[in-house]
């Protein structure tokens, strides 16, 4: 643990990474979508046009504003994103963080905040970004044992194949980090989360859970120690861990998980 801890506080300038990715404020909420999936990542920095940040705007936004929306469009999709540009919507909050933060009070901000990234600004300028993605690896570079199944959420929503889409999509709507597991014939299927939903607005209001999973996600046991899953999710680009406990789903493991992890290890 006092290696742990030592780790943990060295300043997020060590770990953070740069170039920031940011949108333009005049860019469409489908552009900036595209931006999102392109650079897997989960928020994105909106910039005016002198190249300085106004805000923030996430999956979790852009489901919000679709989700809002929908009961009103005429069309027949499960979401509807409006014709807007990020400026009409972006959120002004930035959540940030001094480059000389250390990892274990920036992983207290992410749990705290609900949020999968800190940014760092200059005089208004995105300059770097702190992500539970940089905790993972701090976590596996440090070796931090915690059992996976002592920092998991759970339980975890799961649906089956068959059940409606928009069920998954309701479950997952306003909350970072939010999974469903989808289930066939007893056996995992797949997951929805916020991106999921999101890939999946132009299909038939009619369609099932099952049709929209994804399947960035493995499967760990319990007892499989945090920094082996950190390392499992890095190589695999795995944006979920479907954890288990004697074959059946315990929970789900996700960023915000991971940065607990580090916020409880320097307590």
């Amino acid at each position: 643990m006092f290696l742990s801890m030592m780790s943990f506080d060295v300043p997020i300038r060590e770990h953070m990474s740069a170039p920031v990715v940011v949108v333009s404020a005049d860019d469409s909420l489908e552009e900036v979508l595209v931006t999102l999936r392109a650079r897997r990542i989960t928020s994105v920095v909106v910039v005016g046009r002198d190249g300085r940040a106004i805000g923030v705007l996430s999956y979790s936004d852009l489901l919000q504003i679709g989700r809002s929306l929908t009961p009103y469009s005429m069309g027949a999709g499960l979401l509807s994103l409006p014709s807007m540009v990020a400026g009409d919507v972006v959120r002004s909050e930035i959540i940030q963080a001094d480059p000389d933060t250390s990892v274990a009070a920036a992983a207290r901000l992410l749990r705290d905040r609900g949020v999968q990234r800190l940014y760092v600004l200059e005089l208004g300028w995105a300059v770097g970004v702190f992500s539970t993605r940089d905790a993972m690896k701090v976590i596996a570079q440090v070796g931090l044992r915690t059992p996976i199944g002592a920092v998991t959420r759970a339980p975890v929503p799961v649906l089956q194949a068959s059940d409606p889409a928009t069920s998954a999509i309701n479950r997952v709507q306003g909350t970072s980090g939010a999974c469903v597991v989808v289930v066939e014939d007893g056996l995992f299927a797949g997951i929805v989360t916020q991106q999921e939903a999101l890939a999946a607005r132009e299909l038939p209001k009619d369609t099932p859970a099952g049709r929209i999973a994804g399947h960035a996600a493995i499967c760990l046991d319990v007892r499989t120690p945090i920094d082996t899953a950190a390392r499992f999710a890095l190589a695999t680009r795995a944006r979920r861990i479907i954890v288990t406990e004697r074959g059946e789903v315990f929970g789900s493991l996700s960023g915000l998980d991971f940065a607990a992890a580090i916020a409880d290890a320097a307590t």
